[in-house]
């Protein structure tokens, strides 16, 4: 008798608003008895298809492991090294998360990898890796790799996220890295584009690039970043309702319904957008409509050629995005609704725009004032 039992989908009787995961079931050697182990399906994933098809690929994996002789016991008595650990851990997430996720936790785990074997530690455990050693490597990407106070804290939260995935698959009984402290972060000016500076870009690109124009507005008003502006197709534009709507699978963060002011409406309409075929993108190759999603680099490089280069406005096209929330914020608008418009996830996100543009005097004050003497 095999001391495994296969692993199987719980779609907690496919409600989407619980956690799927796959669980399968090992004899533990002490209690010969069938203990658990689960494996979460990504609550990220909206639909019952997508959950299944991701379920079924890790349900797949886990039982050719045992198959092959795997034995969570064998690892909980740490017979992997942290590297090889750590590379379970990370072929998981290629499953489970989103390309640029697998991209961030693989460049994470190959980084400390690197470092264990620079330094004769190849051979660790996970449980050896003390809060010591953990503080050497984060000394390193501070005054070795020169990171920034938030690299060296965005690297920190990455790194405790794949050794919490250890904790849960019991390669280790708690995260030393929870002992580590964040750096202390500098808030960032928010850097904005002057009524002057959007006159000239306007009426530049309404003759040289309307495509980058459009992109331009739909950043200004409606928030969107470059890299879900290539992912939009004509099927999430409804005009005559003037609303945009950003699907999971689109979105950086957070899904959501945009409202499209009436100056952005009238500009599809000028394009003649309002008969594109639903299917095609709207930026593609040549930001023109089309059936190839080009990378959001195209946008920023374009930007780069036709205004910062041409018009020498040395900002970038992102900055549109804090430029409409401020103004947006000066002429009074609700921090809900303007936070609904960015699909933040919390009001306390918004009101950075909101502190920055409120705790200073507005650019209308010029209207006001009078020469010191008439």
């Amino acid at each position: 008798m095999e001391p495994y039992k296969l692993a199987r989908i719980n779609d907690q009787n496919a409600d989407l608003k619980k956690r799927w995961f796959v669980e399968y079931s090992f004899k533990n050697p002490d209690t010969d008895k069938f203990e658990p182990h689960r494996l979460w399906i990504s609550f990220k994933l909206k639909s019952r298809a997508a959950r299944y098809i991701e379920g079924k690929k890790i349900q797949d994996i886990i039982n050719q492991k045992l198959r092959s002789g795997f034995d969570p016991h064998k690892a909980t008595h740490h017979t992997k090294s942290l590297i090889d650990a750590l590379a379970f851990i990370v072929e998981i997430k290629k499953i489970t998360c989103g390309k640029r996720a697998e991209h961030t936790y693989g460049y994470i785990a190959r980084k400390l990898s690197t470092w264990l074997i620079d330094n004769k530690y190849e051979d660790i455990k996970p449980v050896d890796f003390s809060k010591h050693l953990a503080m050497l490597y984060f000394d390193y990407i501070l005054l070795t790799e020169r990171k920034t106070n938030r690299t060296y804290n965005n690297h920190l939260i990455g790194l405790r996220t794949l050794f919490n995935c250890l904790v849960e698959r019991d390669y280790l009984e708690f995260n030393i890295l929870t002992k580590l402290k964040k750096l202390p972060q500098k808030q960032a000016d928010i850097i904005t584009y002057t009524p002057e500076e959007k006159r000239q870009i306007a009426e530049h690109l309404d003759v040289v690039n309307q495509e980058l124009f459009l992109a331009a507005q739909m950043i200004y008003y409606c928030f969107i970043r470059c890299s879900e502006l290539v992912r939009l197709t004509f099927n999430d534009i409804y005009l005559q309702k003037g609303i945009i709507k950003v699907k999971p699978s689109q979105a950086k963060r957070n899904p959501g319904i945009l409202i499209m002011p009436s100056y952005l409406v009238e500009y599809f309409y000028k394009l003649g957008y309002d008969k594109m075929p639903g299917h095609l993108y709207i930026f593609s190759n040549n930001l023109l409509p089309g059936t190839t999603q080009i990378a959001p680099t195209r946008i920023a490089n374009m930007w780069k050629k036709d205004v910062q280069d041409e018009l020498g406005i040395k900002k970038g096209i992102y900055l549109l995005k804090h430029t409409g929330n401020g103004e947006l914020f000066e002429r009074g608008a609700d921090a809900r609704n303007v936070q609904l418009q960015n699909r933040h996830g919390s009001l306390e996100h918004t009101q950075i725009y909101a502190e920055k543009f409120s705790n200073q005097p507005s650019a209308k004050m010029h209207n006001y004032f009078k020469a010191f003497v008439n």
